[in-house]
C-alpha cells in the first residue's frame, strides 16, 4: 500500500513538473517565460467579423501555422462553447480540425497552439505535429444545406457539366 501511494505521489509531482505555463500577450505566445511565436488575427469579412483567420509566425518572421474558422463543418451538438477550425501547419505539409473557444477564440487558439510544444526553435517539429493532430483533432461532419424549392414534375431535369441542377432555371447544385 505505501508502494502505491509512493508512486502515486511521485506521478503526481512528475506531471506537475512536466506542465508548461502558456500565457498569449500582447498577441505573443509564451511558454514557460519564453516567447515562442507571434499570432496575427485577421477578422473575417464575409462573417461580418464574427470569426477570423489566425496566423501564427515565427519570432524571425516565418509564416509557421493558418487557422481558418470551418463553417461548413457540423457544429459539436453536445459543445455549444467551441467551434471547429481548419489549421495547416505550413512547414510541415500537415493539417487538421480541431476545436477552439468561441468566447475569446484567438486566445484559445494561441494557447491551445502553445499548449501543444509543436514550435522548437522558431520551426514546426513535424513529429510533434502528427502527434498533436493525432490526439488532439477532431474530424466533424460536413454539415448539409437543404432548401426545398419548387419544381415543375412534368419538365425534365438536367444536370450541367459545371454541377448544377436545372429545370428552365438552377434549383441546385452538388
Amino acid at each position: 500500500m505505501k508502494k502505491a501511494i509512493s508512486l502515486f505521489i511521485c506521478a503526481l509531482i512528475i506531471n506537475v513538473v512536466q506542465a508548461q505555463k502558456v500565457e498569449y500577450k500582447d498577441d505573443v505566445i509564451i511558454v514557460d517565460g519564453a516567447p515562442v511565436a507571434k499570432v496575427i488575427n485577421i477578422k473575417d469579412k464575409e462573417n461580418m467579423g464574427l470569426t477570423s483567420t489566425f496566423e501564427v509566425f515565427s519570432l524571425t518572421g516565418e509564416k509557421l501555422i493558418i487557422g481558418t474558422y470551418a463553417g461548413e463543418l457540423e457544429q459539436d451538438k453536445n459543445n455549444t462553447m467551441d467551434q471547429f477550425y481548419r489549421v495547416t501547419f505550413l512547414t510541415t505539409n500537415q493539417g487538421g480540425i480541431f476545436p477552439v473557444g468561441k468566447l475569446g477564440a484567438e486566445k484559445s487558439f494561441a494557447k491551445m497552439i502553445g499548449k501543444a510544444g509543436i514550435i522548437k526553435d522558431g520551426t514546426l517539429d513535424p513529429k510533434l505535429v502528427q502527434e498533436f493532430t493525432a490526439k488532439k483533432g477532431k474530424t466533424p461532419k460536413v454539415a448539409v444545406v437543404y432548401t426545398l424549392v419548387a419544381r415543375d414534375k412534368s419538365w425534365p431535369i438536367s444536370l450541367k457539366q459545371d454541377k448544377t441542377i436545372e429545370q428552365v432555371k438552377t434549383i441546385g447544385s452538388f
